[in-house]
């Protein structure tokens, strides 16, 4: 039951938790892009234009076309098989090995 309730407040607060953060990180940055380090300088940059979400030309063309595949997918009926080299969900408990040769997935598309 304490689990139980542990998940789902877990659950609850990763969106007000997620907001918070961001603030807190919108807060620092004109202090990282204003620093004379130029590379602290850069990555403050980055950082900023992923939190506010400006993506160039050629950025936005990329995730178009990803976007455009992976409909194409969806709606294809085909077996797709997906190779992930990540840590997976928040719940995975993957070694660093598993990570290293990937763990195979499969979903099959809407017909």
């Amino acid at each position: 039951m304490i689990s139980i309730l542990k998940k789902m407040l877990k659950k609850g607060l990763k969106l007000p938790l997620q907001f918070v953060r961001r603030h807190n990180a919108k807060k620092l940055l004109p202090h990282i892009t204003s620093h004379e380090n130029l590379k602290l300088k850069a990555i403050g940059i980055a950082i900023q234009e992923a939190l506010t979400k400006n993506l160039s030309s050629e950025e936005q063309q990329a995730i178009s076309l990803i976007e455009e595949r992976r409909a194409s997918l969806l709606n294809s009926g085909k077996k797709i098989v997906v190779v992930d080299y990540g840590a997976g969900s928040p719940n995975s408990n993957r070694t660093k090995k598993e990570m290293e040769i990937g763990v195979q997935s499969t979903a099959l598309g809407n017909v």
